[in-house]
């Protein structure tokens, strides 16, 4: 038999005889455990006779507190009769953990706002739409991205466009070289095409 662990309200039940002339017995009934191997002692139950020998014990929640738990029902003149419980986690705190993941996961879906006459999982013709504050957010966090830690940019990339506005760049041998975010290692070089006769660049207005 099982019982859910370290758990109270749970019942246990056994019918007792007398050893001597059958009669059932109805006073004097107890009720011993041992739990995982350690010394046996009395159950901390409440035992109440209920009909024709039938006893009921109110185990405490002590007395479930075991992963297998050995009973055995005694008193004078009775035919002592016991066995092994073994106990289960309670299942109604895997649904409670199952219940707070689904919330969770809901809380981030309920995010998207879908629109069209069937949504499907294919979301064919249907749209998304992503709330105002929500792109901010996006938006923000693509400007202030720290670029010392990006890697595995590709060479025509908007990281390696930027570079050269922010980053350590030179003109080494008529070569525009652009430095990535440690100053030394080159994100991408070019040649330049330079003319003696052009008039020099002295600013921007």
């Amino acid at each position: 038999m099982s019982l859910i662990k370290n758990t109270a309200g749970q019942f246990l039940y056994a019918v007792l005889v007398n050893v001597i002339d059958g009669s059932p017995i109805t006073t004097g009934a107890t009720l011993s455990l041992a739990k995982d191997g350690a010394a046996g002692a009395a159950a901390g139950a409440t035992l109440t006779h209920r009909i024709s020998g039938l006893w009921e014990a109110a185990l405490t929640q002590a007395d479930s507190n075991g992963n297998a738990i050995g009973y055995v029902w005694a008193g004078a003149n009775v035919i002592a009769q016991g066995g092994t419980i073994i106990t289960v986690d309670d299942p109604r705190n895997a649904l409670q953990t199952l219940q707070t993941g689904v919330t969770a996961v809901k809380t981030q879906t309920d995010k998207f706002n879908f629109t069209g006459t069937d949504v499907k999982a294919t979301l064919d013709g249907e749209s998304v739409s992503i709330l105002a504050a929500d792109l901010i957010n996006i938006a923000d966090a693509v400007f202030k991205r720290d670029w010392t830690l990006i890697s595995g940019e590709a060479a025509y990339s908007l990281l390696n466009a930027a570079r050269l506005l922010r980053n350590v760049w030179g003109t080494p041998g008529n070569v525009l070289t652009v430095k990535k975010e440690d100053g030394t290692t080159t994100a991408w070089s070019r040649p330049l095409t330079t003319d003696p006769a052009a008039q020099p660049i002295t600013g921007v207005l």
